[in-house]
């Protein structure tokens, strides 16, 4: 596949137009629409417009090839939505055992394990994502709840105001 095409295709699924990613995936030469990019494309386009059937089916697809790591994470994203916490969990640490680096990874692992009242480890992951990506918004917004919810308003409001968040 045209590697510019499918990068301008990813960006416009990270601003959230996933319909729009969809039909450009669509448009793409039969044989292009099969590469591993475009296919992942295509499972966090539909696993961002709620088809989780038809996400988990690719994200599956995709495990035995070079989006693994990306692939557990979708799986996992699609069944912490579904209310499935113990499939999430393990497919987010498979995620993160191929991917340590990635901070979407850590952030979604961490905030799994905040929903799962797993504080300490919630702590570990989210610092993690905070200091491989201290500008990810979702991370901050991650940390900041992990810290209302144990109690320490006072970090959570310098962690804020550092970060110039509004107060909550």
């Amino acid at each position: 596949a045209d590697t510019m095409h499918l990068e301008l295709i990813e960006r416009m699924l990270a601003s959230g137009r996933a319909y729009a990613v969809l039909a450009h995936l669509d448009a793409l030469p039969a044989r292009d629409r099969e590469a591993p990019h475009a296919q992942w494309l295509r499972a966090e386009a539909l696993r961002q417009v709620q088809d989780h059937a038809a996400a988990t089916q690719l994200y599956e697809s995709l495990v035995n090839g070079p989006y693994v790591g990306l692939a557990h994470r979708g799986l996992g994203l699609v069944a912490s939505a579904q209310g499935q916490s113990d499939t999430a969990l393990r497919h987010l640490e498979i995620a993160r055992g191929l991917l340590p680096t990635d901070s979407r990874v850590r952030n979604d692992l961490g905030y799994a394990y905040l929903l799962d009242g797993d504080i300490a480890r919630a702590r570990t992951e989210l610092l993690t994502a905070l200091e491989l990506d201290p500008q990810a918004a979702t991370v901050t917004a991650n940390f900041l709840l992990l810290l209302h919810a144990t109690g320490d308003v006072q970090a959570a409001t310098l962690c804020a105001q550092r970060r110039n968040i509004p107060a909550v």
